[in-house]
């Protein structure tokens, strides 16, 4: 207060390293006259909020046409998955996956998912979707990520690039950070 009584506020913004739960600050304060106040001590403690993640991987490995046949896709799914879950408890307090793999991802299941199981997806958790396999453009430049009946040459039962992004930009989803990561040719 100033000698009239009034009142005088001043606010600062600090950033505390995320690490940090609680957190000390000494305060002191002085008036246009140099006199300064005595050092107050002011305690923070920060809790961080509930956030859990939600991935859906997606991996196709095993194609009609054998040729077609990728090493990768599987392993990269539980690799992902693997590494995700290892930040359950850290970063996040839940780690919740679904996974597809060959024959288990069509259209079909790939929007049961988005329904059921990404919706669940609170404002502050996180929805990650990985998509590994074989990607192709049509004729006319449109975007199929191949599922196990498909090929480069009849992709159109594929997975269209318009509902994989919708895995991630769909209006009914809760979450507000969404990654969606693709690794197809």
């Amino acid at each position: 207060s100033d000698p009239g009584g009034r009142e005088s506020r001043l606010t600062l913004d600090l950033e505390i390293p995320a690490e940090r739960t609680a957190t000390e600050l000494r305060v002191r304060a002085h008036n246009v006259r140099g006199i300064l106040s005595e050092t107050a001590r002011i305690r923070l403690h920060y809790e961080s909020p509930e956030r859990d993640l939600y991935l859906l991987a997606l991996g196709v490995a095993d194609y009609e046409d054998d040729d077609l046949d990728l090493a990768y896709p599987s392993s990269d799914v539980a690799d992902l998955v693997e590494r995700f879950r290892a930040e359950e408890g850290g970063h996040y307090t839940r780690v919740h996956s679904g996974v597809l793999t060959d024959d288990e991802v069509t259209p079909g299941r790939l929007k049961r998912r988005r329904e059921e199981f990404l919706r669940r997806a609170k404002p502050d958790d996180t929805i990650v979707v990985f998509a590994a396999g074989h990607g192709v453009r049509s004729d006319s430049g449109e975007y199929y990520f191949l599922t196990p009946s498909t090929s480069p040459d009849d992709p159109y039962d594929g997975i269209e690039r318009g509902l994989l992004e919708s895995m991630v930009t769909w209006d009914r989803l809760y979450a507000k950070r969404r990654v969606l990561l693709i690794d197809t040719c």
